[in-house]
């Protein structure tokens, strides 16, 4: 091991923070193994072979888990008239960048780090997840309609679709996916999403996806809304809403979309709940968790026969903040 060499020991500190990096063009932010930040570890010999193949390989670290506030140039006067703010983010670990930036680290909100990236990692919800990637394959301007229990998964399922159909969904609306939020589902604001739907996203496939979240809690005006724009959808155009309550909806409004079920009965969820569990402890331990903390986890999960996903991420964090590993 060469430790006289600054950028390597700084590599091994990252991955013995927890963090994991890949390596990268010296200097800049192209990668420099076959499939870039997918091939980030936090595993000693691995990071040691990359820089002794490239000794003065950049050091890139893989963000999923994190949210990371980018500051541009030295004379960003961002936070500038609120120092108790910026107090507040001077105790984040900070990265400087070669044009005088500043970028930010924090962990994300509890449960967003887990949340699957691609259709492939929905747990749990196979019929659904057949319709959606094969709907994916030969894609058409289309409404949807996810029903089903809070917590299995159709936020992420909609987010899912949305990058199997080439939408750059990191960034948000820039790369196609406009999210509309329950509060937020007035008259107005339909007809804000729907003019966008026509325009052209800044990067990604060109394809737009508009996800509606609980939408059995729009306005009137605003279904009434969607119900002629539904019929008129533009080209390479997805709109997905998700509900709890889909009798809560008109027939009229259910009849303009592909209602998609997700499931929540605890016997046929156990299994994938039990996987999840594995998942997000192992990546934040390194370690499998104790088979009774398993059960423990997943039988605190449920309620009324229902088991919730994101009760399951829930309740993970909180057993692994009490044993000290978050």
């Amino acid at each position: 091991m060469n430790l006289q060499n600054p950028l390597l020991k700084a590599a091994l500190f990252y991955a013995e923070l927890g963090y994991r990096v890949f390596p990268c063009r010296p200097g800049a932010k192209t990668p420099l193994t076959e499939h870039g930040v997918l091939d980030a570890s936090g595993d000693v010999a691995a990071i040691e072979r990359w820089w002794n193949i490239w000794p003065n390989a950049n050091i890139g670290l893989a963000t999923d888990g994190l949210v990371v506030v980018d500051v541009d140039g030295i004379e960003n006067p961002w936070l500038k008239d609120d120092p108790e703010k910026l107090l507040d983010m001077g105790a984040a670990p900070l990265s400087l960048t070669a044009n005088g930036g500043r970028q930010f680290l924090f962990r994300q909100p509890a449960g967003k780090g887990y949340r699957p990236k691609c259709l492939q990692a929905i747990l749990g919800q196979p019929k659904a997840l057949k319709i959606l990637e094969t709907f994916a394959r030969s894609p058409r301007p289309a409404a949807f309609l996810f029903e089903g229990e809070s917590g299995t998964g159709k936020t992420s399922a909609a987010i899912g679709l949305a990058a199997a159909l080439g939408c750059a969904v990191e960034h948000a609306e820039f790369g196609g996916v406009w999210t509309i939020a329950s509060g937020e589902q007035s008259a107005d604001a339909v007809r804000d999403k729907y003019r966008r739907l026509s325009l052209t996203p800044m990067c990604g496939s060109g394809w737009k996806v508009a996800i509606v979240n609980e939408a059995d809690r729009m306005a009137k005006p605003a279904e009434t809304i969607w119900l002629d724009a539904l019929e008129n959808l533009p080209p390479r155009s997805v709109v997905i809403f998700t509900t709890n309550f889909a009798g809560n909806l008109s027939s009229r409004f259910r009849d303009r979309c592909m209602r998609v079920g997700f499931v929540s009965d605890a016997k046929a969820l156990r299994e994938d709940a039990e996987r999840l569990v594995l998942q997000i402890w192992s990546r934040e331990t390194g370690k499998s968790p104790p088979g009774r903390t398993v059960q423990k986890i997943v039988a605190a999960s449920v309620e009324s026969g229902e088991l919730s996903f994101r009760r399951v991420v829930q309740h993970v964090e909180r057993e692994l903040l009490e044993g000290g590993a978050l």
